[in-house]
């Protein structure tokens, strides 16, 4: 599914996502900040989805972007939505418009109220296409983290023991434990959890880049658990998932998270073929049905570990 939208009188086309490769998204270069009236950068501005910010592209040339209210948030690095002043919450807030709505946030207003959740299934229908709130599985239901969220608790790097010898990353990083500091206590400790467990996307925007992913991998992460309800489980699933086959990208495209719901269903609680099933785009919900199933899947009536979105992600390494 594709969009066409008016935005300040001009007509803009949205796609629900692009896959870029590492060498597509080399053009996005460094944001360097918001642009201020005399052409230099300034720290702030009045709303910060209709202003424009400088970006040092990779050939050196310094030149104005355009608004993020026709562009989105994708092409946001992690270290550039930092340096414009976005928390976590309002940076996955920007990507999950557009992954659900297929739209983009126009304004401040637009952008506070897509951190808060739905409330009530109408509300959900509209803003994630499908009603997810009798899911038994906060994995599959769709997060809306605060940053309350990410404050106490920051990553300051990998637990050496995961460390192989003379190498800064662990062999697997979704599989590796790191360590915390507890930002009111100042005590160190180790997760407890392993990303795969927990989700890539539930660490924040500083917090992934201290552990050495990039943006593309953070962009990954986060949509695999939107449109696909599940965490990334090893780097090999990420590397997978940076590409998926054109058909799971085709209806994915269309469908957004709905129809990972309907095949779910069909599969898991009563017991039949989801690509028989399937009422429209039979050929694509079959390739959509073994993409999704190479992994094991969250069950729709099981709850799975715990969600970092609703009780903290390090909830259990605080009782270490």
């Amino acid at each position: 599914m594709s969009n066409r939208i008016l935005v300040d009188g001009e007509e803009i086309f949205i796609e629900r996502w692009r896959y870029h490769t590492d060498k597509e998204f080399e053009f996005v270069g460094e944001i360097l900040g918001w642009l201020g009236d005399d052409g230099s950068t300034v720290p702030s501005v009045e709303d910060r989805l209709k202003a424009t910010y400088l970006v040092r592209r990779s050939n050196g040339c310094v030149v104005e972007s355009t608004p993020l209210s026709h562009t989105g948030f994708q092409t946001v690095t992690l270290q550039g939505a930092l340096t414009l002043g976005f928390t976590t919450s309002e940076y996955q807030a920007g990507l999950r418009r557009q992954m659900l709505a297929v739209e983009y946030l126009t304004s401040e207003e637009e952008l506070a109220a897509e951190l808060l959740p739905p409330k009530d299934g109408w509300e959900s229908l509209l803003r994630e296409g499908s009603d997810d709130r009798n899911e038994w599985d906060p994995l599959r239901r769709v997060p809306y983290p605060t940053e309350a969220h990410f404050e106490r608790y920051e990553v300051i790097g990998w637990v050496d023991e995961t460390l192989p010898e003379g190498s800064a990353m662990p062999a697997d990083r979704l599989q590796a434990e790191f360590r915390l500091q507890d930002n009111l206590t100042g005590k160190t400790f180790g997760s407890g959890h392993h990303l795969a467990e927990i989700g890539l996307e539930s660490l924040s925007i500083q917090d992934a880049l201290i552990l050495g992913f990039s943006t593309l991998e953070y962009h990954e992460a986060l949509r695999a658990r939107l449109l696909e309800r599940r965490h990334l489980v090893d780097e090999a699933d990420l590397n997978e998932s940076r590409k998926p086959p054109p058909d799971v990208q085709s209806i994915l495209e269309q469908e957004g998270r709905k129809c990972t719901h309907e095949l779910d269903d069909v599969f898991r609680l009563y017991k039949r073929d989801p690509a028989r099933e399937a009422r429209s785009n039979p050929d694509q919900k079959e390739q959509l049905w073994i993409w999704l199933t190479r992994r094991e899947r969250p069950h729709p009536k099981r709850v799975s570990q715990q969600d970092p979105f609703e009780q903290g992600i390090f909830g259990s390494a605080r009782k270490r």
